[in-house]
């Protein structure tokens, strides 16, 4: 069948169309794509961007984003906050955006917080000792290994001998409270283009199992405790653990696992994993300048939109990030506070960046203040 020349016109026109796309897509996907830049640390203001592989999502809960862990889609809805419910649950499992950020800074003191927090041992846990005792773990190790001076110390101080024999006196805040253990457990952190060996001191509290059943004993059904009390239901599960009754926890070995090199690079696996899926996408030592704008949405209330120009190497980042990965969410952190969630949902070539859907205004002055303050505005 003959073509009439309109036609030849048409397909002709929608060829050249075609290579121009794709022939343009080719070009920049190597030019940008086939660009590498060294990893940087986070700034006082940073969009950092989170792999979802790492079993956290973002959620936006009363106007701040934050890291939640657990199942689920990996990222909100757009453009709504979670509330409710979902809201209350995320705050036992959210992890700190400010931790994190001052991490990647390389500041070892939240470090112990952040491992913690990923080994769940949480402070607040009805289990936290009213009175913290702390021992570290080389003056644990040294009590376990027969220095006489430290071995009777932390007897008294868990009321029980390494062996599982409770003593002979009641110490009631021993047996209420027992020891905190400080654990150093050492994390590889990338702190700019550099990877570190930062170190976390872990507290994770200890009471022998003797103590931990004698208190659940006495306190059960009872608004009062006497004197009498105490004594009597002592000597009856002292007596019950000579006779054979309950078994006897050989708290020597208890704290030899707590303390053990091994145990403690197992709590560093988890944080590891974090950090390492935390990517910082531009920092503000590449933001030119910012601005904002605000308008009244359909509902009355202020809207707020943010406006950053980037300099060249912070353009060719972006273009790059957003290319690889569109449809995904950053976290836009000012101060060690994610102020922001915004969607990749393009490519990202230009210099100028925009954050929108804002509602807290003085958020938003800050986030604009702090980078315009870098650069002297």
């Amino acid at each position: 069948m003959r073509l009439r020349a309109a036609q030849k016109i048409a397909i002709g026109f929608v060829a050249i169309t075609a290579a121009v796309v794709f022939g343009y897509k080719f070009v920049t996907d190597r030019m940008v794509l086939s660009q590498q830049f060294p990893d940087l640390a986070p700034g006082k203001a940073t969009l950092l961007g989170i792999d979802p592989g790492a079993g956290f999502r973002i959620v936006v809960a009363n106007r701040i984003a934050g890291l939640v862990q657990g199942e689920g889609s990996e990222y909100g809805q757009e453009g709504a906050d979670e509330s409710g419910e979902a809201v209350e649950q995320a705050k036992r499992k959210q992890l700190s955006i400010r931790d994190l950020v001052a991490i990647l800074q390389g500041d070892e003191k939240p470090l112990g917080r952040f491992v913690m927090f990923m080994n769940d041992i949480r402070r607040n846990d009805r289990d936290w000792p009213t009175v913290q005792v702390y021992w570290t773990a080389e003056q644990l190790r040294k009590a376990v290994e027969g220095d006489p001076a430290l071995r009777a110390k932390l007897e008294r101080d868990l009321n029980v001998r390494l062996d599982g024999t409770p003593l002979n006196e009641i110490r009631l805040s021993s047996i209420e409270n027992g020891i905190v253990a400080q654990l150093p457990v050492r994390v590889k952190v990338r702190v700019g283009d550099q990877d570190r060996l930062l170190t976390g001191i872990v507290e994770q509290p200890y009471r022998p199992r003797f103590c931990v059943s004698f208190t659940e004993r006495l306190y059960k059904d009872k608004f009062e405790v006497t004197q009498a009390a105490i004594q009597g239901t002592y000597l009856q599960m002292l007596r019950e653990l000579q006779q054979g009754a309950t078994g006897k926890e050989d708290v020597r070995r208890s704290i030899e696992r707590m303390i053990d090199p091994k145990r403690l690079e197992e709590m560093a696996v988890a944080p590891s994993r974090v950090l390492s899926s935390a990517q910082v996408v531009v920092n503000d030592s590449l933001m030119e300048s910012a601005s904002y704008s605000k308008f009244v949405a359909g509902n009355g209330k202020e809207v707020f939109t943010i406006g950053i120009r980037l300099n060249d190497e912070g353009r060719r980042r972006i273009w790059k990030y957003s290319k690889l990965h569109q449809g995904t969410q950053l976290l836009f952190v000012v101060n060690g506070t994610a102020i922001a969630a915004p969607w990749v949902k393009q490519e990202i070539p230009g210099r100028e960046v925009t954050i929108s859907n804002l509602t807290d205004e003085e958020l938003v002055q800050e986030a604009v203040d702090t980078i315009n303050r870098g650069k002297g505005r």
